[in-house]
């Protein structure tokens, strides 16, 4: 009866090491480790943007203006960007996406009556670019085909998940999240 039981155990190591062996995904780089342009190449969706810590993704104003009539009009303007993306092709070009809707008051029309006059508009908008690695690999590079150009230190990057974040002219920190 030991002996069945030792035979019995064995054929089950045996299974567990040869499922184990052949359950392993062959690794196309002799490292394992994927390369960083390698990660930044696809689709991305921008699930976070913000200037300073503060939400740029949506924002509303408020704010007074003086009616014809010398009365007080109170309005509120708004603006929101939705489907926004970054497409990062494997060949170091790019094309970024969204699409921004605004509600922004008449002043003349607003002034005139009396009473707040929005335009309400939603613009779809897209460029196209270039983007490079620093050598260390630690900063992405995205120039678009209107000749801006930003430079984003890469805080985290995974096979599905991006942060960026940088500093522009007037030293506010802009920060990104994406998603693939």
């Amino acid at each position: 009866m030991k002996k069945q039981i030792m035979t019995f155990g064995s054929v089950l190591l045996m299974a567990a090491f040869i499922l184990g062996i052949s359950g392993c995904k062959k690794d196309d780089t002799p490292s394992g480790i994927i390369p960083v342009a390698t990660k930044i190449a696809g689709h991305w969706e921008v699930k976070s943007y913000t200037i300073d810590g503060f939400d740029a993704m949506s924002d509303s104003y408020s704010d007074y203006t003086f009616c014809d009539n010398g009365d007080i009009l109170e309005f509120t303007e708004n603006y929101e960007i939705s489907d926004y993306y970054w497409t990062m092709k494997s060949d170091k070009t790019c094309f970024l996406t969204a699409t921004v809707s605004q509600v922004t008051l008449d002043y003349t029309a607003s002034e005139s009556a009396c009473t707040p006059v929005y335009n309400t508009s939603t613009t779809p908008a897209s460029i196209g670019g270039d983007w490079s690695l620093s050598a260390d690999e630690k900063q992405l590079t995205v120039i678009t085909d209107d000749g801006s150009e930003a430079t984003y230190d890469i805080v985290s990057i995974s096979t599905n998940r991006l942060k960026l974040k940088t500093e522009n002219e007037w030293q506010e920190v802009i920060e990104f999240t994406l998603e693939k």
